[in-house]
């Protein structure tokens, strides 16, 4: 008779757990909103004061100028206006880089009017080189390299 009697409670409990539940769904785990993807570039630390890219050689009599110079990286992204002063001339750089770029894989893309600005292309990067001797009519020649994602424009 108690085993009667516990099957029968074990069914009505089985029964008004079927019908209590039924219709509610269960509880949901509240889901967090996406976090907004950063427009533009993220900046990661400054490195102006040790960087040299790999990939963009410098002659030999240029002294890397930490104190003009940005530069930031954020995993394979890479922004960076590098500056350098020496003494040569310009034909003379102008040289060099159509030598060395395309080494490390670079293409020069249409050069501008000016002697004194170089644009090359690699995958989705740029390099701008600007070339700019001393107004003062010294032998002072100061590089600019500009390396950052194509379609954005440096200063």
């Amino acid at each position: 008779m108690m085993k009667r009697l516990a099957l029968v409670g074990l069914i009505c409990a089985m029964l008004f757990m079927a019908f209590a539940c039924r219709g509610k769904t269960a509880p949901q785990v509240k889901k967090e909103s996406p976090k907004p993807i950063a427009k533009g570039l993220v900046s990661g630390p400054n490195l102006a004061s040790r960087y040299q890219p790999p990939d963009v050689p410098v002659l030999a009599n240029f002294a890397y100028m930490p104190q003009n110079s940005v530069v930031y990286i954020n995993g394979n992204v890479r922004t960076a206006i590098i500056k350098y002063v020496g003494s040569a001339r310009t034909e003379d750089i102008i040289n060099f880089y159509k030598i060395q770029l395309p080494k490390n894989g670079w293409m020069e893309q249409i050069s501008s009017a000016s002697k004194q600005v170089m644009l090359f292309r690699k995958g989705r990067e740029k390099c701008q080189i600007d070339i700019n001797q001393s107004a003062s009519g010294g032998l002072e020649t100061y590089l600019t390299v500009k390396i950052c994602y194509y379609g954005i424009d440096l200063p």
